[in-house]
């Protein structure tokens, strides 16, 4: 079946008095980074062009799409600070984890900025470090497959399933468009590997949950 993707775009600009704060957060602040989720594309443009206005440096790095930060990664050495349009925090989050700089949150949406602190994130990984110690001391795992399309991963899920097996423990794969706990509640399992997006183990989970990539640390 074929799929077609089309752009649905915010409608409302970001507001004045958005604009006009959001320069408190930027003093001192001369190159800034911009990106958006695509709904949010015209808000980034608007603004490219305030920041322009006020004398400073916007380069828009493009969109974020999931958990990609790519786009975003090409400019981390020409810029000072990021800038996300959108709602939420998974993506921010995101960015800021993997590029370290600082990201402001602007919402155009709940009209508010966000400022991700350096101890958010550093919680963040603490609790990955404690998901995977406990992931180490299980025997039974569940490999979990998502089949949304770009998150995919079943060829990495036998390679999951062969690895843990010949480290002498047990593996069982199981597939499904929605990954969350009632899906997965019923199932002797010990701990969860996760092969579809990173950051599904953040949501809460009755067992313990670790990604496909982080499986060296516990074998």
């Amino acid at each position: 079946m074929e799929i077609m993707f089309v752009p649905c775009y915010y409608a409302k600009e970001i507001s004045g008095d958005l604009l006009n704060d959001l320069l408190r957060y930027l003093e001192g602040v001369e190159k800034i980074g911009i990106t958006y989720v695509i709904q949010h594309e015209k808000n980034a443009r608007q603004l490219k062009k305030f920041l322009e206005e006020n004398k400073k440096q916007a380069i828009i790095c493009g969109k974020i799409l999931g958990c990609d930060v790519a786009n975003a990664k090409k400019y981390e050495n020409e810029v000072e600070k990021f800038i996300y349009v959108g709602s939420g925090k998974f993506h921010p989050y995101n960015l800021k984890a993997q590029i370290g700089k600082d990201v402001l949150i602007l919402d155009p949406i709940s009209d508010a900025i966000t400022k991700i602190s350096d101890a958010q994130i550093n919680l963040m990984k603490r609790k990955r470090y404690s998901r995977i110690a406990k992931a180490s001391l299980a025997h039974t795992f569940g490999i979990l497959v998502s089949l949304r399309t770009y998150q995919n991963n079943v060829e990495k899920a036998f390679q999951l399933k062969e690895k843990i097996e010949s480290a002498g423990r047990k593996a069982f794969i199981f597939a499904g468009n929605d990954i969350n706990d009632s899906n997965l509640l019923g199932f002797e399992v010990d701990a969860y590997i996760n092969t579809a997006c990173p950051r599904i183990n953040e949501d809460e989970f009755s067992k313990v949950m670790i990604n496909a990539d982080e499986v060296e640390f516990i074998l």
